[in-house]
Order: structure tokens, then sequence, then C-alpha cells
């Protein structure tokens, strides 16, 4: 598990980046948002399943749970920046 947290840590400057180029650049399109939507739900099943595998040690979930908030900033965002 310490493998799939140290990569995920890795990838959330990544994440925030891809966001911020986004943004910046105005490709933002109705498109872009339901793609952002999709990873959102996807990122909250990863972080729900985690909390199920693991309901005596949430600490094992806290990467995808900042994933999520991530996801859910990033649709929020691009909502705001979109016509």
């Amino acid at each position: 598990m310490e493998d799939t947290e140290n990569t995920m840590d890795k990838q959330l400057p990544m994440v925030g980046f891809v966001i911020l180029v986004c943004l910046v650049l105005g490709g933002c399109t109705p498109a872009t948002r339901m793609s952002a939507q999709m990873d959102v739900l996807s990122s909250k099943t990863k972080y729900k399943d985690c909390l199920i595998a693991n309901p005596n040690d949430h600490s094992k979930c806290e990467v995808l749970r900042k994933l999520y908030e991530i996801d859910k900033e990033a649709v929020e965002a691009v909502g705001s920046f979109l016509p």
C-alpha cells in the first residue's frame, strides 16, 4: 500500500498543475467539465472502497481522500470559468 500512497502523493502536484494550465489557457469546455465530473465519481468510489476495506484504519485512505477533494475542486473551478 505504501508504494501506491507514494505514487499518489507524487501525482497530487501534477493534478494541480494540469488544472492550472487548463484554466490559464482557457481550453476548458463543457466536455472538460464532464470529464472532471467523471474523475470525481471515480475518486469518490475509490475512497469509499478504501474506507470499507479499512474500517479500523482510515488513515490508509488519506491519499485517496485528498485526490477526491482535488477532483471536486477541479469541477468547481472549471465550472466557474465556463459561460
